[in-house]
């Protein structure tokens, strides 16, 4: 997994990576730890439809920590193209509640409306 972790983080070789981590669902498709890391890889290549689906699947395999994915697909809702704000600011706003620290964040508060 290191070695895919650099393919798609080091050398941003992001369409060889996600090709892997899909080849790697294919064998178990139960895996958090490769939908969270394709969902980067899509976040990190601006496929931010195919980034929420990956995220989503993570929230509902449901993991002990999940405040940063509830914010990785809320950030994503809202980059994309049509723009989800409301969808964003909510799954932002359950990241919060889950404990997702957005302190560095600024103007976040301002944007969807909602107190840190």
């Amino acid at each position: 997994m290191k070695k895919l972790d650099k393919l798609s983080i080091e050398g941003k070789n992001y369409k060889k990576a996600i090709e892997l981590y899909t080849y790697a669902l294919n064998f178990n498709e139960n895996q958090i730890a490769i939908y969270t890391k394709r969902g980067g890889t899509f976040y990190a290549m601006q496929d931010f439809e195919n980034a929420i689906l990956d995220f989503s699947k993570v929230i509902e395999l449901n993991p002990k920590d999940i405040s940063t994915i509830y914010f990785m697909r809320g950030l994503s809702k809202t980059l994309l193209k049509n723009e989800d704000k409301l969808g964003g600011c909510s799954d932002i706003k359950k990241a919060i509640e889950l404990g997702y620290n957005v302190s560095d964040l600024n103007g976040l508060d301002e944007y969807c409306n909602f107190k840190k």
